[in-house]
């Protein structure tokens, strides 16, 4: 296909992108608010392997569902009956609790990450040939598709049955040994020891012995799961400031690995993209807040949980001793932010700081107007409020004086 006609055929399907049929595009991959059939099919599937209920009632809302010309996009979508609200959170709820329980459960998230290994060391030790007879390495092999087409399940086992780094270094030792023979049997000699030095590399019997410990069920460990509310910014930092605390444990010790977990739609919420009709009014859309649903939903919807494995399972004790003392010093530090914010809170509250401090000021007559720019002050940065009753108030020449 040419460049011309790739341009026009994608205009051509945002054109019908654009159009009244755009709510087509919502029946398999649904980019507005997620809810499509293709998680309703690994929901069933799934649920019904693993063991997991299954609540959500997708013929319920397949029957309920309308196709409404929305007044906020002014585009044609799916929408459903106002009573199926619970229905659709129920969706979402599942698809959590699946991620929670088994796409990121921890021994599938141990594995992942030694395969992962494996494969990124052996990636410039592990050749294949083409079917033209050409030579490639499988980290090349992104940047050809012949050679791509290749790379299947097998790598796995490929990698297992390599020679072991003796057998190699014996047999290059062998070939360069072979003195007494003609010309053209020491060039060939020559191409095959080099052919094998190519082929040899430390990084594969590397990887080779990490995909045994995997046969082997001699997976990496999980230690702790840590629930974080902000970013983690730099994991390598973070590693090596757990660490820290130990002087046998280094960073290559340990694995950290950051798992979110959200209801499709990263922070936001996504019924809030979905649109409702009722019964009275079949043909007009309208959304449903969180509030108007239930106040016991979810008022956060992405967490990240930070995983921590260690790769040698008689250095756990080590691994989870350092985690505790770094979690104090994190609790320490973070008690000693929100003290210094408060005190920066308290110096601005004082009659000094205030454009107002030159005027008198005027006497306080009801305790529950107390102080009440610096609650205000306080409430905005998120900071506790003391409670009023433990308020001192004294009299200095008829003015009240808050203690």
């Amino acid at each position: 296909m040419n460049e011309e006609n790739k341009y026009e055929k994608a205009e051509s399907y945002q054109a019908r992108r654009d159009s009244k049929k755009h709510f087509l595009y919502e029946i398999v991959s649904n980019e507005t608010n997620g809810i499509d059939v293709d998680k309703w099919d690994y929901f069933a599937r799934d649920c019904l392997n693993l063991g997991i209920a299954n609540n959500f009632d997708y013929k319920r809302f397949i029957t309920f569902s309308r196709v409404v010309k929305c007044e906020k996009t002014g585009k044609h979508h799916i929408c459903v009956r106002d009573k199926e609200v619970e229905n659709a959170y129920e969706m979402f709820h599942t698809r959590f609790r699946l991620h929670r329980q088994a796409y990121q459960h921890p021994v599938k998230v141990s594995l992942e990450i030694m395969i992962a290994e494996a494969l990124t060391r052996a990636g410039n030790a592990l050749w294949f040939t083409k079917p033209d007879g050409t030579s490639f390495k499988m980290a090349d092999a992104i940047n050809d598709m012949e050679a791509y087409v290749q790379l299947d399940d097998g790598i796995f086992n490929h990698i297992i049955r390599q020679y072991e780094n003796n057998d190699f270094t014996s047999a290059i030792n062998f070939l360069a040994d072979i003195k007494e023979v003609d010309e053209e049997a020491m060039k060939a000699i020559g191409s095959l020891k080099k052919y094998m030095e190519e082929r040899f590399s430390s990084d594969l019997e590397w990887a080779r012995e990490l995909l045994i410990r995997v046969v082997k069920r001699n997976i990496y460990k999980l230690v702790k799961k840590i629930p974080f509310t902000e970013n983690v910014v730099n994991v390598q930092e973070l590693a090596d400031t757990i660490v820290q605390h130990d002087t046998d444990l280094t960073a290559d010790d340990i694995v950290l690995k950051i798992i979110k977990f959200n209801y499709g739609m990263k922070e936001k919420n996504p019924i809030d993209n979905l649109s409702f009709y009722t019964k009275e009014k079949p043909d007009e859309s309208f959304q449903i807040t969180k509030n108007e649903v239930s106040y016991l939903l979810p008022s956060v919807f992405q967490e990240q949980v930070l995983f921590v494995f260690v790769k040698d399972v008689s250095k756990r004790k080590i691994v989870e001793k350092c985690i505790e003392l770094w979690k104090e010093k994190e609790e320490e530090e973070k008690k000693r932010r929100t003290m210094k914010k408060e005190e920066q809170v308290d110096l601005l509250c004082t009659p000094e700081h205030s454009s107002q401090s030159e005027q008198p000021r005027a006497p306080i007559k009801h305790s529950e107007n107390i102080g009440q720019s610096n609650v205000k002050r306080r409430l905005d940065l998120g900071l506790s409020v003391p409670s009023l009753k433990k308020t001192k108030i004294s009299k200095v020449d008829g003015d009240d004086i808050i203690d």
